[in-house]
């Protein structure tokens, strides 16, 4: 149900010689893990509360001594998420009742132009 997800689609520059692994990650790990950025200011989309989610299941799975320093690309911006996956009814019509703990998530007032966080961001897990 999120656009662009799991299209299966690899693009023509992919150059898989360079991949060492894929994480696949469901649809509602995508969702729980942009409204746990969004509870901390950060507005996401779909793609990247994917890359969030598949990159913080990789470290716990490789990283069990705290080691190794993750970055993690965050392509686009959750404004044109704003009445799906940050939207509580969205979600349970969708996803169902008990699939989410739905939490009120206030981002109703988030407007393109008054977004926090807006420019881009890095995150770093270690």
């Amino acid at each position: 149900m999120i656009p662009g997800l799991g299209m299966g689609v690899h693009p023509p520059l992919l150059d898989e010689s360079y991949v060492d692994g894929v994480v696949m990650v469901e649809e509602v790990d995508t969702i729980r893990a942009c409204r746990r950025l969004a509870r901390s200011g950060f507005l996401f989309g779909g793609s990247t509360g994917t890359v969030v989610s598949g990159a913080m299941d990789w470290l716990a799975q490789h990283d069990e001594r705290h080691e190794l320093t993750a970055v993690a690309i965050a392509p686009d911006l959750g404004e044109r998420y704003l009445t799906t996956i940050y939207q509580s009814n969205w979600l349970k019509d969708v996803y169902g009742e008990d699939t989410f703990e739905v939490d009120e998530l206030n981002v109703s007032s988030w407007s393109s132009d008054k977004q926090p966080h807006q420019q881009p961001t890095m995150l770093f897990a270690r």
